[in-house]
């Protein structure tokens, strides 16, 4: 299942832990689940998990800690058994022929523009230019120009840390700058951008555009179809382990828990930024974490997806039926 040049790539990042961080998965060791998550908000959501560990599993769970970018391509080679993912990426490499299904959804939406210089309302960008990163970001914001019927100049950049660093050279000069960012790195933009501002909430965009009180299913934990075929009842033990992370990293103490979880891996400021970014209750807030089961989310997905991918349309065996 896991791919000899994959772990080759994610060798440069992971570590190894009791409840383990670990370069590779042991191709011949049936006892140890890969589990990838993105290094921004969607790990979050697996934060109580890799801090408390998952009781009802006997396997070993090494969890690898990935640039948000590289996710799509180490759960479609099949070194994930599970992971957190966007889930418009995840419908579409499902779509392309990657052997996932979806269990759960655990973010409804962190994306917010920032900006310094004059504009704090969507309007107000209209004929200015943002910054944005690929994927759900800018797909998610060229639905909203669109349907708000403003228009302005997008330009890709590689991540957010890029789009923080721009805005506080814009600041400092006295110009303008605008940027779409999830958090943590809003919470980062307000302390050290000055006069930094939200221009735009994607969630609230969301709900009023689609008359709603929910806000968009934006990552979701996917299981590979084959390793199920092997431990089924560990990935439905793992899925519902996710039920009470929101709650439980809601909390000051369990934020920092969650970060020494890291640092005792041998994750530093400089290799995650869920360590080096400034989490606080108002960023947990902010991101949005919560736990809905395949089963209810599936209709908000399948609108979603149609959306954000052109009219994507998914069949029911991408999401995962759980057996209790």
């Amino acid at each position: 299942m896991k791919k000899f040049f994959a772990c080759l790539l994610s060798a440069l990042v992971l570590t190894v832990g009791a409840v383990f961080f670990t370069a590779c998965g042991n191709d011949n060791d049936p006892d140890t689940i890969d589990v990838y998550l993105p290094d921004g908000t969607p790990g979050l959501a697996l934060a109580e998990a890799i801090t408390e560990g998952v009781d009802g599993i006997d396997e070993e769970i090494a969890y690898h800690i990935v640039s948000a970018d590289e996710i799509t391509g180490f759960v479609s080679n099949g070194s994930a058994d599970l992971a957190i993912m966007p889930t418009n990426a995840a419908a579409k490499i499902y779509g392309n022929g990657a052997k996932i299904s979806l269990m759960s959804t655990n973010v409804f939406g962190n994306l917010y523009v920032m900006g310094v210089g004059g504009a704090d309302t969507l309007e107000e960008l209209a004929g200015k230019e943002v910054l944005v990163t690929i994927g759900t970001t800018k797909a998610m914001f060229e639905y909203i120009l669109s349907a708000r019927g403003v228009t302005c100049k997008l330009t890709q950049v590689s991540d957010g840390k890029e789009i923080l660093n721009q805005m506080k050279v814009a600041a400092e000069a006295g110009e303008e700058c605008y940027g779409v960012m999830g958090e943590p790195q809003v919470t980062a933009c307000k302390k050290q951008v000055t006069g930094a501002v939200e221009v735009v909430n994607f969630q609230q965009q969301w709900k009023d555009l689609q008359n709603s009180d929910d806000s968009y299913p934006q990552a979701s934990l996917v299981v590979n179809t084959d390793f199920l075929q092997e431990t089924r009842a560990a990935a439905e033990t793992f899925a519902n382990s996710l039920s009470t992370n929101a709650a439980w990293i809601a909390n000051t103490d369990n934020i920092a828990s969650f970060k020494a979880a890291l640092q005792n891996k041998g994750y530093t400021s400089d290799t995650s930024s869920l360590i080096s970014a400034p989490i606080d209750l108002t960023t947990i807030a902010n991101c949005n974490l919560g736990f809905r089961k395949s089963s209810e989310i599936k209709d908000a997905v399948k609108e979603y997806v149609g959306i954000l991918n052109g009219g994507q349309t998914l069949d029911d065996n991408f999401f995962y039926a759980f057996t209790a």
